[in-house]
């Protein structure tokens, strides 16, 4: 399992009709993470833990998972700033409504999945296959 303790920051510049803003994600943790799912299925994949902060607002905390086969970082737990939940699925939950994170960001965690030895294939639309443990 690789992991890294120091948080890394991505940082998204993004445009709306109202102007130019920067989105910035800090990964606390990134690490390959396997759990028993339903009926017997065994979940497995990456774990990504942000801190995802839009200009001028206090950072929100957002647990993520991509799993084997994935094409995209799914959230799966949403907390405000305040620590008050907005949404708590569980690590791999896909029979709730799924969220998926900006593609930006999702880019900024492909890369550093790459670069951690995490993952032997990722990226926008690419399924994830994991790099031998």
């Amino acid at each position: 399992m690789t992991t890294q303790t120091d948080p890394q920051v991505i940082a998204v510049t993004l445009e709306d009709e109202d102007g130019t803003y920067t989105l910035t994600g800090t990964v606390i943790e990134l690490k390959r993470h396997q759990e028993a799912g339903l009926f017997g299925m065994e979940l497995i994949g990456l774990y990504a833990q942000l801190k995802i902060a839009v200009e001028g607002e206090e950072a929100e905390t957002q647990f993520l998972s991509r799993l084997v086969d994935e094409t995209h970082w799914i959230i799966d737990d949403r907390f405000k700033a305040n620590g008050f939940p907005v949404w708590c699925h569980g690590f791999g939950a896909r029979y709730l409504r799924c969220h998926t994170i900006n593609a930006e960001l999702s880019d900024g965690l492909d890369n550093l999945a790459r670069e951690r030895g995490l993952a032997a294939a990722i990226g926008r639309d690419v399924p994830l296959t994991l790099a031998d443990a």
